[in-house]
C-alpha cells in the first residue's frame, strides 16, 4: 500500500491507537494495512468464525451483533476512527460477534503476520499500539459490564485465620 500524507494524517488524528506515534512510526504502521470497502448491509465478520485480522474504520459505521439464544442483538455502533476484530487477534480464538456495516464502511485490515513482524522489528511502536488496544477493549468490557447492572459492593481480601 502507497504510503501518502493524506492516510498518515488519518491514522494520527482519526485512531487512538497509533496515539503518540511520531511521523516516520505511522508510515511503518501504514505499510502493515490493506484497505478494503464494505457495501452497507454486508457482513464484515462473522460470529464464531477464525480470523487473523483486526480492521480499523476510516469512514462508514458497523453495527455489532451478538447472538443470544439464537437471536442476533446490536451490543454495540462503530464509526469513524473506531477499530474492531483485535480480541481474535491476540487470543486466536473464534469471533465472539459479527459485524455489519451500516452504512458503506471504508476500512484498513491489519493482520497478523504483518503485525507480529512489525513488533518484532519495531518494539517501542509494538509496546504503544498493544497499551492502546488493552485500554480499548477495557473501556468496551466496562461498558457491558455497566449495562449488566449496577456492581456488587467488592468483598474485602483477608488472610484466613489460623
Amino acid at each position: 500500500m502507497p504510503i501518502v500524507a493524506a492516510l498518515r494524517e488519518r491514522l494520527s488524528v482519526g485512531f487512538s491507537i497509533f496515539e503518540g506515534l511520531a511521523p516516520h512510526e505511522l508510515d511503518i504502521v501504514a505499510e502493515t494495512l490493506y484497505p478494503r470497502t464494505f457495501k452497507a448491509g454486508t457482513e464484515i465478520i462473522k460470529e464464531g468464525s477464525f480470523s487473523e485480522a483486526m480492521f480499523l474504520i476510516l469512514s462508514g459505521r458497523a453495527r455489532v451483533e451478538k447472538d443470544i439464544n439464537r437471536n442476533p442483538r446490536p451490543v454495540w455502533y462503530l464509526d469513524c476512527g473506531s477499530t474492531f476484530g483485535e480480541m481474535s487477534l491476540f487470543d486466536k480464538l473464534p469471533r465472539s460477534a459479527s459485524v455489519y456495516a451500516e452504512t458503506d464502511v471504508e476500512a484498513l485490515i491489519m493482520y497478523r503476520v504483518e503485525m507480529e513482524d512489525m513488533f518484532e522489528k519495531y518494539p517501542h511502536i509494538g509496546y504503544r499500539i498493544i497499551v492502546q488496544l488493552f485500554r480499548t477493549v477495557s473501556l468496551r468490557m466496562r461498558s457491558v459490564l455497566a449495562q449488566l447492572g449496577p456492581s456488587t459492593p467488592a468483598l474485602a481480601l483477608t488472610r484466613p485465620e489460623n
